[in-house]
């Protein structure tokens, strides 16, 4: 059975992605998302990808509210979700300091992948890592059930979209087939193709 574990170093952090961008992060990018240059993609281009191939490549998501609103996210609240879900979910809460702040990095289960997740208090988001579109619009449908408050937007970004300062985008109060388009043409935007 998998626990929640307390640490207070950030020397354990995976190194495919770092905890928080630079303190010189611009207001489109906060300095408290992971960097998402580690996951830019260097393959096909947009024009010659389908759609279905562009949804199944992955990078980071990045769910958060709409600018200068809260969801009232906390990690008791979350990790209680998560569980909710899946007893066995994994949870560890980092104790940050003033500037890189807390956060918590977690497992979950989208169809039938185990995926790593982390979520942050202040500049309040949750992230999907090396996920694809259909995991993504799964993990969206879910945060809107499940965890955002009823009639709240959901926002979200992709590692391409912080790394090109584009701004987060509402995820569409829609079915799932309809937000992988979204998250497909948000791809398709970011050039993260090229």
């Amino acid at each position: 059975m998998r626990g929640v574990e307390t640490v207070t170093n950030n020397n354990e952090a995976v190194q495919y992605w770092r905890i928080m961008r630079p303190p010189t992060a611009s207001a489109a990018r906060p300095a408290t998302f992971p960097d998402p240059t580690p996951y830019r993609h260097t393959g096909s281009t947009a024009a010659t990808m389908e759609p279905a191939e562009i949804a199944e490549l992955r990078t980071m998501y990045v769910f958060t509210p709409q600018e200068g609103r809260s969801w009232g996210l906390t990690f008791e609240d979350l990790g209680a979700k998560l569980r909710e879900r899946d007893p066995d979910e994994f949870l560890r809460i980092e104790a940050g300091g003033p500037i890189r702040g807390s956060s918590m990095h977690f497992g979950i289960t989208l169809g039938d992948e185990q995926m790593e997740g982390l979520a942050r208090l202040s500049s309040e988001g949750v992230a999907v890592l090396d996920c694809n579109a259909h995991l993504a619009a799964e993990f969206a449908l879910w945060l809107r059930e499940r965890v955002v408050p009823t009639s709240m937007t959901v926002m979200f970004n992709t590692a391409w979209g912080l790394e090109d300062d584009m701004p987060p985008t509402p995820v569409p109060d829609a079915p799932r087939p309809d937000i992988v388009a979204a998250l497909v043409a948000h791809i398709e935007e970011t050039g993260g193709l090229d």
